[in-house]
C-alpha cells in the first residue's frame, strides 16, 4: 500500500489530526502484523530467559574462579 499526502504543511497537519481523532483510528486490524509481533514477541522472551540463564551461569563461574585464586 502506497498513500501519499499532497497540501501545505497546514493541511497536512489537520488531515493527520483528523486521522488520529477518529473513532475508527483505533479498531483498525491487521492480523498478519498482530500474529507475526506476537511471534517475535515470544522468541524474544525465550532469547531473554536463555540471555538471562547463560549470564547466571557465567557469573557463578567467575565467583567460582575468583574463590578458587583467593585459596
Amino acid at each position: 500500500m502506497e498513500l501519499i499526502i499532497k497540501g501545505t504543511p497546514e493541511e497536512i497537519k489537520s488531515v493527520l489530526q483528523a486521522i488520529g481523532g477518529s473513532k475508527e483510528h483505533g479498531e483498525i486490524r491487521m492480523p498478519e502484523y498482530e500474529k507475526s509481533r506476537e511471534s517475535l514477541e515470544s522468541k524474544f522472551q525465550k532469547l531473554d530467559q536463555t540471555a538471562n540463564c547463560a549470564l547466571k551461569k557465567a557469573n557463578s563461574n567467575y565467583n567460582l574462579i575468583v574463590q578458587s585464586m583467593k585459596s
